[in-house]
């Protein structure tokens, strides 16, 4: 594997219902990981508004927000 790849096991409990309708769906997909990435970068488009974008510092009102929510 290359030295910049890296894996996130995924286990799947077979006596479990909800893990078996997973399995299940997943036998009629043949791309496991491109089929997971996708569905996580959709779930952060979707998600978008809610997730604090990285680097970018907080504006006042922002961090005032977050102060009143810890409060």
């Amino acid at each position: 594997m290359e030295k910049n790849r890296f894996s996130k096991p995924v286990a799947f409990n077979k006596t479990v219902t909800k893990d078996i309708l997973i399995l299940s769906h997943l036998k009629t997909k043949k791309n496991f990981s491109g089929y997971v990435k996708q569905l996580i970068l959709n779930d952060i488009e979707k998600n978008s508004q809610k997730t604090p974008q990285p680097n970018k510092p907080l504006t006042n009102a922002e961090r005032l927000k977050q102060l009143k929510k810890r409060s």
